[in-house]
């Protein structure tokens, strides 16, 4: 395969999987927008029936007969008859004959289509006559009907508003069973309805695509959110059912309302089967003529009304049913009482245009944080692109540096033939006789000898050193003969081959940073024995990036006799200061030393106690429209976090991003990567003794083998995560 055609293929494979993760992420939001649409109808089941009339007109349920038109036409004898014959053929027997056959079967035709024709016309006749015979029957029940709600008989009244029930439109999942009794004397209508369940609130807060695993997980939404939002599922049926009520009835045959909704389930504290009432609520028109629904907030106008919404709705808590003392409490309600709600529905306008400020400001920020994200996609793209532009030239990088790898090869081996050859030369200087030591020459004393060669270049070269006594090998004055070229330049270059220790030098002045070996010139040989004897560990992508291991740091102190060098202290932040008399920058160090000097310093070391708390107690602040039930424990999580950047912390935050949950072995292997870092297990419980003494409950909790994030603290964190700012060093 040529180098064009392995790219080609390469960029080819790279855009199936980019389109393959496209096609995933869309699928994702796919299922995320289904689920913010269900999230969407249940949030607005109050508002969404606000602009429908339920009111029925009794007059429109009458019915006008529908005729069936009759479209068969009646059968003429003359269509039948066959085409009478020429007087010529008349004088022909046999086609008389003919034609009289003819006659007589198109009579017959003619006979039969007939009775059929009247058969039919007597059925259709019937048909009308049974279909104004029913008509009539159903216009007159509804006149009928209509005298007896007139009149406020109960039965006609219960079967009014029931059917308004029935017409009210509900998500499919929604039960559709109500029972109503009227009482004429107070004119009172009693509602029991049927609540669903839990199960109608999705237990998904989002999906999302996973390019590891390559699959779409699920995020499971927080427990309290999801017992907020069937609450206010129950507070919006109870209210719904008022207001489609009252607004049917135009002809005000209803003062008062008793609604009680429940729930069929089992008994958690019998385990026994039973109806659990939810909701409860007495309502007078008075009350309800106060009320704007459309700006409500379901669960406080609920409770503003004096109704009864369960707190554990989850958990088939019920609530009592309206007694007769609830009920001519709601009918005897006076003006005060009117005036007070109406008060509660204007502070709730007025917190409800602040909450819209507020979207509109969350909004602004999310279209900000859109164009950043836009902007980083383009660049992403430029970068991707600028990689594609690089890939050739990677190739031929590589190439070239399979030519280099084989060439340096070559000259290592050139050097062991060198190096053996050395070896055998001084195998066979050991092998001769010893000669009878001679006075050395006088033409050519030792000190002359040893000032000549001193200074020149085999003794700069450090080749070769005087001896005690001279051999045939060794020149006057006992100095070593120069070796031939080859064998010098073997000696040069086996001089210039680091030892291990060298290796292992420049490993450990790194401190813990992979090192690009090629680049340091460092020999393979070295670095795969090292490897070998577990000193060096390889980069998990780059086979020619390599770091020290902690047996190697500790072998190389042993061997070169040095200790570990200093670690580098972290740069203290700096902290600018204004006074009267200067304006000064000092570093937090300094002010946490006493290493102040100037009098602009002291101040700032005095007031800087007071400046944190500040800041932190500003931080620490719930955000607004925060509801009273989220975010309660917030300042307890932050003190248990830690600093940010921790071990805790940093715990939380694997666990948080994997769904609030990991099992041991995961967890194991992601701190193992730091060697100075404790077990995890110490780390979980010193944050659950924290958890203990904060909110006395623990943070973290095993469950089938698995650390688990408890969900009660998950919004807090959730919370926390989104502002780094809120972790503090205390």
């Amino acid at each position: 395969m040529s180098l064009l055609e392995y790219l080609a293929s390469a960029q080819n494979e790279q855009q199936l999987k980019n389109k393959h993760v496209i096609a995933q992420t869309a699928a994702a939001g796919v299922n995320n927008a289904d689920l913010a649409t269900a999230i969407h109808k249940i949030e607005n089941l109050l508002k969404d029936a606000l602009d429908q009339d339920t009111y029925i007109d009794l007059d429109a349920l009458q019915k006008t007969p529908r005729i069936p038109a009759f479209n068969r036409a009646k059968p003429e004898l003359r269509s039948y008859l066959p085409k009478p014959p020429s007087s010529f053929a008349l004088l022909m027997p046999w086609k008389k004959k003919a034609y009289n056959r003819q006659y007589e079967s198109a009579e017959t035709s003619y006979r039969n289509d007939r009775d059929d024709y009247y058969e039919a016309l007597n059925d259709h006749q019937f048909q009308i006559d049974q279909e104004r015979e029913e008509v009539d029957e159903h216009n007159h029940k509804i006149e009928r009907y209509k005298q007896d709600f007139a009149a406020g008989k109960p039965k006609a009244i219960e079967e009014y508003f029931a059917l308004v029930l029935e017409k009210s439109a509900y998500p499919a999942s929604f039960p559709k069973s109500a029972k109503i009794t009227y009482a004429a004397e107070a004119k009172r209508l009693r509602i029991e309805i049927a609540l669903p369940a839990i199960d109608v609130i999705p237990a998904v807060k989002s999906w999302t695509y996973d390019k590891i695993r390559d699959e779409i997980t699920a995020i499971a939404m927080a427990r309290k959110r999801r017992r907020l939002l069937y609450a206010s599922v129950l507070a919006q049926i109870g209210l719904r059912t008022i207001h489609e009520v009252f607004t049917a009835d135009r002809s005000k045959k209803i003062d008062s309302i008793v609604f009680d909704g429940y729930a069929d389930g089992i008994n958690p504290s019998s385990g026994q089967p039973g109806r659990f009432s939810l909701v409860a609520l007495a309502i007078t028109r008075q009350q309800f003529n106060c009320l704007d629904l459309s700006q409500v907030e379901p669960r406080a106008c609920l409770k503003g009304l004096n109704g009864r919404l369960s707190s554990k709705p989850d958990q088939l808590l019920a609530v009592p049913s309206m007694t007769e003392d609830d009920i001519q409490e709601a009918t005897v309600a006076n003006e005060s009482d009117i005036l007070d709600f109406k008060r509660q529905i204007s502070e709730l306008e007025s917190e409800l245009a602040k909450r819209s400020d507020k979207n509109g400001e969350l909004a602004s920020s999310l279209r900000q944080k859109e164009t950043i994200i836009a902007e980083l996609e383009r660049r992403l793209e430029e970068q991707r692109d600028r990689l594609a532009e690089l890939a050739p030239n990677l190739r031929e990088a590589q190439e070239r540096n399979a030519e280099l790898n084989a060439e340096i090869q070559a000259q290592k081996d050139y050097i062991a033939e060198l190096e053996s050859r050395v070896e055998a030369q001084k195998d066979a200087s050991a092998e001769q006789i010893d000669l009878p030591t001679e006075t050395p020459d006088d033409t050519q004393p030792i000190e002359n000898i040893a000032e000549i060669t001193s200074d020149s270049d085999f003794a700069a070269a450090g080749i070769f050193a005087p001896i005690a006594s001279g051999t045939p090998a060794t020149g006057a004055g006992g100095l070593r003969i120069p070796p031939r070229e080859p064998e010098r330049q073997a000696s040069i270059e086996a001089a210039r081959t680091p030892n291990p220790l060298e290796v292992m030098s420049v490993f450990a002045k790194a401190q813990g940073r992979h090192v690009d070996y090629i680049a340091e010139g460092l020999p393979k040989e070295q670095i795969n024995r090292l490897v070998r004897e577990g000193k060096l560990e390889r980069h998990r992508f780059h086979t020619y990036k390599l770091r020290a291991t902690l047996a190697g740091r500790q072998w190389y102190r042993e061997r070169s006799n040095l200790q570990a060098p200093p670690e580098p202290e972290p740069a203290s932040p700096s902290i600018e200061v204004k006074h009267e008399a200067e304006k000064k920058t000092i570093t937090l160090g300094e002010l946490l030393s006493g290493e102040v000097a100037s009098s602009v310093a002291a101040d700032i070391k005095r007031n800087a106690p007071a400046h944190r708390d500040n800041k932190a107690a500003e931080l620490l602040q719930r955000p607004a429209g925060t509801p009273d039930d989220l975010l309660t424990d917030l300042d307890e999580l932050v003190t248990i976090m830690g600093e940010y950047g921790s071990e805790t912390s940093r715990l939380i935050k694997i666990m948080a991003e994997n769904n609030w949950a990991c099992d041991h072995d995961a967890l194991e292997a992601i701190f193992k990567q730091d060697e100075h870092v404790t077990f995890v297990n110490n780390i979980i419980d010193k944050i659950n003794d924290r958890a203990n003494e904060k909110v006395e409950h623990p943070l973290i909790i095993e469950e089938n083998e698995q650390w688990i994030i408890d969900e009660e603290f998950r919004d807090e964190i959730e919370h926390i995560l989104k502002h780094p700012e809120y972790f503090s060093n205390s």
